[in-house]
């Protein structure tokens, strides 16, 4: 995606007002449609077209049936291999299911062997950009209070990484 430091012409130059940072336990629209958005381009990346309808291959065929079974608790002969279903699926749920919801399928997503690193760096990268209280970090969602206090959080880990590496000779 595009860099989140950006700040467009209208808000730079005061003719829109910058969003605010979001609080712990709110989610923007914003973030739910960059959620959405990096979700489309992932499914986008991985259907293929048949004769008749379009399918997953092995690799996203697997992501969508254990949502299905494992996030949705459906039962997997009810599962279709079907990007069509699934892309709304997706989509109801980053647009409109609770905070938790969205949250829980974010860290799913992560968590998958199945989900391509882009998809992966895409999500990480929706937080920032929504400005929200949140980020991802080791495939999980942690909160964070404030633009400063996410990139202090941040700039710690990054350091406590380069200190295992160096003291595990892996420099």
């Amino acid at each position: 995606m595009s860099d989140d430091s950006y700040v467009p012409f209208s808000q730079r130059s005061g003719l829109v007002p910058k969003p605010p940072q979001l609080e712990l336990g709110e989610i923007s629209p914003e973030l739910r449609r960059y959620l959405d958005y990096s979700a489309q381009l992932e499914i986008d990346r991985f259907e293929r077209q048949g004769y008749e309808n379009a399918y997953f291959d092995d690799r996203w065929n697997r992501v969508a049936q254990d949502l299905h079974v494992l996030f949705l608790g459906q039962r997997a002969g009810t599962y279709k291999n079907s990007p069509y279903n699934f892309r709304k699926q997706v989509e109801k749920a980053f647009l409109s299911a609770p905070l938790g919801t969205v949250f829980d399928l974010v860290e799913f997503f992560m968590r998958h062997s199945g989900c391509s690193r882009e998809f992966k760096r895409d999500l990480v990268d929706c937080f920032p950009r929504a400005r929200a209280a949140y980020r991802i970090i080791d495939e999980v969602i942690v909160a964070i209070g404030t633009g400063q206090q996410a990139a202090a959080f941040e700039a710690q880990l990054v350091r406590r990484r380069h200190s295992a590496l160096w003291l595990h000779g892996n420099t």
